[in-house]
């Protein structure tokens, strides 16, 4: 079994593309059960367009997650709630900023 989180991290999307592709197609064909966690769902779709895979999202429900694992790929980005969450939106950003002027 192979553990993967977002593979090729670092790279540009492009690169990120062929290079996740590659790997995940060899794991594929050497018949490795693979898990990736991964919030690239082009690469997922991608897969998915060539029978490669199946896919699991988390559930959501009324803007939080449940910690539900749901079939199907993921097309919405929480990265403004975790943000948020940590203190880092636009919103607190822009106090910090303003805080700095005083």
């Amino acid at each position: 079994m192979v553990i993967l989180d977002e593979l090729a991290e670092g790279t540009t999307f492009e690169e990120k593309m062929t290079l996740s592709e590659y790997v995940l197609k060899g794991f594929h064909q050497l018949g490795a059960s693979t898990l990736l966690v991964t919030h690239n769902h082009e690469l997922c779709e991608r897969l998915l367009s060539e029978g490669i895979g199946s896919y699991l999202q988390v559930e959501f429900l009324q803007g939080e997650p449940t910690h539900r694992l749901i079939p199907g790929i993921s097309r919405v980005s929480h990265a403004d709630r975790v943000a948020s969450a940590i203190g880092f939106s636009k919103a607190d950003v822009e106090k910090h900023l303003e805080s700095l002027k005083a």
